[in-house]
């Protein structure tokens, strides 16, 4: 998995120009409710200006699919309920005023073992901006414990904003310190949202199917080169009677006409494709699936497999940690089933930020187990026992 410069070249530009709506630089630092909700409450209860990255309001899912993304938004807060937001990558600004912030909560099972019946909470803090219209500032899934630091991001926006909180939880413990915040250069790179029922990662300086159109392009053209040549080269052996020729040469025709039209079927679905960042991973209820399938639009198959292979379960994933990489830091998931690249940022701070989200995340989404039901990990400590005693009997796996 290899960094595109340009492509992150691109993605600055486009939060540059976003922020000089607001009248910020792509370094002055933002935050976010997903990645460290616990810093977002420090920042609103100071009297800079505070950056945020929110999203809007889910639009319908199609069967099997998770709702399509929607651009997030930046929105600038100075104090008082007056705002002002603007698409994360460029667009219109909107002047908006706060009329309100409630803490929506849900209670879900907390994966699909047929006898766990544990139950985690959901916890998502709403922006109010007039009737019907909203921005979702922060969520969170665990227990509720675990909705403490959205709680007190939303205490210290109400008290910033102006405005009433609904539906927060009581005052908890001095929250512990997330590490300091990202400036909106390195926080744009990637995003974490629950889409439907699942926590999708997506990285916004990938294009998905669409980085590969000039490969598969010049891949093509190559074919149809030798597709060309073949059919020429059969009509004519075919003239000259050298019939032997002919056939060899029919037959590589025919080989080229499929792989010509299978090769057009792949540039048709790169060149379909509508979305401007591309899907890393989700997880949820206990599964995890990397590369995930996806629809023109970016929205996610729901199916347990990606393009990497079939989910894992969270009790089979030993670890996620950094490696050090030429080109950065790349989170790298040690399964039961082998490496696994999550992706790859810039630089380490950014990339802490993101591997202590992500722990969290696991935490919060893999099955109890103190749950009835409870799943055995892939790694088990008898696996040695039993290769020994296979060792030992003659057996080889």
């Amino acid at each position: 998995m290899t960094q595109r410069p340009g492509r992150l070249r691109a993605l600055h530009d486009d939060v540059r120009e976003a922020l000089s709506e607001l009248e910020l630089e792509l370094d002055s630092l933002a935050q976010d409710g997903w990645l460290a909700p616990g810093e977002l409450a420090r920042a609103a209860a100071g009297s800079e200006p505070l950056l945020m990255r929110a999203a809007p309001p889910e639009g319908k899912a199609a069967e099997r699919r998770t709702p399509s993304p929607r651009p997030l938004w930046w929105i600038r807060s100075d104090g008082g309920p007056e705002l002002e937001a603007v698409p994360m990558r460029g667009g219109t600004k909107l002047s908006l005023r706060a009329i309100g912030l409630r803490l929506e909560r849900r209670a879900e099972l907390c994966c699909d073992a047929p006898k766990c019946d544990v139950e985690r909470v959901v916890g998502q803090l709403w922006l109010d901006v007039g009737e019907g219209e909203s921005f979702l500032l922060a969520e969170v899934q665990g227990d509720e414990g675990d909705l403490t630091a959205v709680g007190e991001a939303g205490r210290a926006l109400a008290a910033r904003l102006s405005v009433d909180a609904k539906g927060l939880p009581e005052p908890g413990a001095t929250l512990a310190p997330d590490g300091p915040a990202l400036d909106a250069r390195r926080l744009c790179r990637w995003s974490l949202r629950r889409e439907g029922e699942h926590f999708v990662l997506r990285d916004h300086a990938r294009l998905g199917p669409r980085e590969a159109v000039p490969r598969e392009i010049a891949i093509l053209i190559a074919m149809a080169l030798v597709f060309a040549g073949s059919w020429y080269a059969t009509w004519a052996s075919y003239v000259a009677e050298r019939y032997t020729t002919a056939a060899i040469a029919g037959a590589t025709a025919l080989v080229m006409t499929f792989f010509v039209l299978t090769m057009a079927q792949i540039l048709r679905h790169s060149l379909a494709f509508r979305g401007d960042n591309e899907a890393l991973m989700w997880m949820a209820r206990d599964q995890l699936v990397v590369a995930p399938w996806h629809d023109r639009d970016g929205a996610i198959d729901v199916g347990t497999a990606g393009r990497y292979g079939a989910s894992i379960s969270l009790a089979e994933l030993a670890s996620i940690e950094l490696v050090p990489l030429s080109s950065g830091r790349a989170l790298r998931c040690d399964t039961a089933h082998g490496l696994i690249d999550l992706g790859v940022l810039e630089d380490e701070e950014q990339a802490e930020r993101w591997l202590a989200a992500l722990r969290r995340l696991v935490k919060a989404t893999a099955h109890d187990g103190r749950a009835r039901g409870a799943k055995s990990s892939g790694r088990s400590p008898a696996a040695p026992a039993l290769a020994l005693m296979m060792l030992l009997l003659g057996c080889t796996p």
